[in-house]
């Protein structure tokens, strides 16, 4: 069964991480349902904000990638089921 999640990370270069958060959604075939950036920083950083309909396999394949990315820190998770 699909839930709800909203995933939260920290980011340096915010264009490439989107396009990579992007392709990673595709080949997964994740249903994003929202992918905001917030906030851009004195020293670049920015927030990024990301809900997704997906179960939690594929939820935590994605949080596994985007820990591994080198622009990512802080990635956090909530959500799922009730």
């Amino acid at each position: 069964m699909e839930y709800r999640f909203v995933i939260t990370a920290t980011i340096e270069n915010a264009f490439r991480v989107v396009q990579r958060v992007a392709s990673v959604a595709a080949r997964h075939r994740l249903r994003v349902l929202q992918l905001q950036i917030i906030g851009i920083e004195i020293d670049c950083l920015a927030h990024l904000c990301l809900v997704v309909q997906a179960n939690e396999e594929k939820v935590e394949q994605l949080i596994k990638q985007l820990k591994r990315m080198v622009d990512c820190s802080n990635v956090n998770a909530q959500g799922g089921k009730p």
